[in-house]
C-alpha cells in the first residue's frame, strides 16, 4: 500500500478518536515524536505499525484497504499534524471498521481520564520544588529557562496547581529531568532524559540508532555508563546543528 495512503489513514484515525499525538503514541507504544513523523510522511509506516494500531484500537485491517472517498494529494506540501486533523474527517469513515463499537470508544475516553487522574498535582509541586532547589535555581531563574511564568511555577510548587503536559515538558527540559519523573514520580526516568531533539537526531542518523539498538539488546549499562553515552550523543547533536 502507498505510504501517502497510510499517512492519510493514520491522520484520520487519530482525528476521529480525538486523541493528541502523545495519547495516540501512548496507546500504540510509541512516542509523540514518532506519531508526528509518520503523519508528516517523514518516518516509514511499516506493516508492524499498522498491526499495532489495529490491535490498539480494535480496528479491522480492512480499513486500510478502503480508499473510497480519498482524494489525491494536492501537491501543496505536507500538512502538519494539527492541520491534517481538520480535513481528515473528509476521507472514508473509521467508525464502521472499529470492531469494538461504541463501548470501545467509551473505554478510550475513560482511559484518557484515568491517565490524567494519575497525576497528583501536589506531588508534582513537591518534585518540582525539590529538583529546582537541588539545582540551586530561584523561581525567577527557572522561569527564564523554561519560559513559564514565575507566578505559575510558584502556584504549582506551593498550591498544587494542575500542570498540563506542555508545561511539564518545558519545566523538565529546563531542569534536565524526565517529564515522566516530574508528572508520575518514575525514578527510572529522572536522570539523563531522552528529549525530542535527541530522538529527532537519532532518526536522522541511522548508524548511531543501530548502535543504540545493539547496546540495548546486548549490554547491561550502569547509570554512569548511560550518562557518558548520553553526553556523547548530546555533543553530537550540538555539533550537527
Amino acid at each position: 500500500m502507498k505510504q501517502e495512503v497510510l499517512v492519510r489513514k493514520m491522520q484520520e484515525i487519530r482525528a476521529y478518536l480525538s486523541l493528541s499525538q502523545a495519547d495516540f503514541g501512548r496507546m500504540t507504544g510509541h512516542s509523540a515524536m514518532f506519531v508526528s513523523r509518520t503523519e508528516k510522511g517523514i518516518s516509514f509506516i511499516s506493516e508492524e505499525y499498522v498491526r499495532q494500531v489495529c490491535d490498539s484500537f480494535k480496528l479491522s485491517p480492512k480499513y486500510f484497504e478502503d480508499t473510497s472517498g480519498m482524494t489525491e494529494a494536492s501537491g501543496e506540501g505536507e500538512k502538519s499534524g494539527d492541520a491534517a486533523e481538520s480535513d481528515a474527517a473528509d476521507v472514508c469513515s473509521v467508525e464502521k471498521y472499529i470492531t469494538g463499537g461504541k463501548e470501545f470508544l467509551k473505554e478510550i475516553g475513560e482511559s484518557r481520564i484515568r491517565c490524567t487522574a494519575l497525576v497528583d498535582s501536589s506531588e508534582v509541586g513537591r518534585r518540582l520544588k525539590e529538583i529546582r532547589t537541588e539545582k540551586g535555581l530561584a523561581i525567577k531563574e527557572l522561569a527564564l529557562l523554561s519560559g513559564i511564568d514565575g507566578g505559575q511555577i510558584s502556584k504549582i510548587e506551593n498550591h498544587g496547581k494542575t500542570v498540563t503536559e506542555r508545561t511539564a515538558k518545558k519545566l523538565s527540559l529546563a531542569l534536565e529531568v524526565g517529564v515522566e519523573w516530574l508528572l508520575f514520580g518514575d525514578e527510572n526516568r529522572k536522570d539523563y532524559p531522552v528529549d525530542d531533539a535527541m530522538i529527532a537526531w537519532l532518526w536522522e542518523n541511522e548508524e548511531m540508532r543501530r548502535k543504540g539498538e545493539q547496546l540495548g539488546a546486548n549490554a547491561q549499562l550502569s547509570k554512569p555508563e548511560i550518562g557518558n553515552l548520553v553526553r556523547v550523543i548530546d555533543k553530537l547533536i550540538e555539533e550537527s546543528k
